[in-house]
């Protein structure tokens, strides 16, 4: 088994990987047992895969990692396609300082909590089975990369995640209509 590492040691591991201008593929798992995995071409990242999320979108979700093991497999990269991504250096920097409303998310007391636990999984129940009318099968998948039941706090919380959900969603006219659909089951939960 592999040693348990924080975010921050994690992103040492990556920037050894660039700094020392390896080729593989760096695999990660992390505390929540998501998969993330980093392609490297001669220290370069070349793709970021968190889950069903690529891209920027997978390197926006690694800010909210706090802990993981990983594997490096010294591999050519070559029948992995590029992703369009900053550079190595920027990509460090963005995992090293966050943007601040993440970080501000995270820190909102619990007194201000005023969804239980109940309205909690009724509305994970309900905007996941909305989502896989939209995804399909992905959803469930979609749905455990942006649904953090310990960050809702509000009405404002969980339509925050709903908004980032239906990003997914390639059809601009589905995305409004899943987002108005999100907001009725919101409403009837929390109401």
């Amino acid at each position: 088994m592999a040693e348990t590492l924080t975010l921050t040691q994690l992103i040492d591991v990556i920037s050894q990987h660039v700094t020392g201008k390896n080729t593989g593929t760096l695999h990660i798992s992390t505390e929540s047992k998501r998969a993330v995995t980093i392609a490297l071409e001669k220290g370069r990242i070349v793709a970021i895969y968190f889950g069903a999320l690529r891209g920027q979108k997978a390197l926006d979700s690694m800010t909210k990692i706090l802990s993981g093991s990983y594997r490096f497999e010294a591999t050519s990269v070559d029948d992995i396609s590029p992703h369009e991504l900053p550079s190595s250096t920027d990509i460090l920097n963005h995992l090293r300082m966050p943007p601040t409303s993440t970080s501000t998310e995270t820190r909102v007391s619990d007194t201000n909590d005023n969804i239980n636990a109940t309205q909690k999984a009724e509305l994970s129940t309900q905007l996941k089975a909305l989502l896989s009318k939209y995804l399909g099968p992905i959803a469930e998948m979609v749905f455990s990369d942006y649904f953090i039941a310990d960050s809702i706090r509000d009405h404002d919380s969980v339509k925050a995640m709903v908004v980032k959900m239906a990003t997914e969603i390639d059809n601009s006219d589905e995305t409004h209509h899943f987002i108005a659909d999100a907001e009725k089951i919101i409403s009837s939960v929390i109401n």
